[in-house]
């Protein structure tokens, strides 16, 4: 298994720790919680990889 890249890592956990008071406070019931969570863990991943693809597309040019 690769190892994922510091950079990607650092983007998600930064995304995610910003987002995650509101991921808990805001839904009612535990398991709303809990999906929320895991959509904000996925999105943050998302815009991680994002972030790390368009970085490697322009270093290529």
């Amino acid at each position: 298994m690769k190892k994922p890249e510091p950079i990607f890592l650092v983007i998600t956990g930064g995304i995610t720790a910003f987002f995650l008071p509101f991921a808990i406070a805001f839904p009612r019931t535990l398991l709303e919680k809990l999906g929320a969570m895991l959509l904000l863990v996925t999105v943050a991943a998302g815009i991680a990889a994002l972030v790390l693809s368009l970085k490697k597309g322009r270093r290529d040019q």
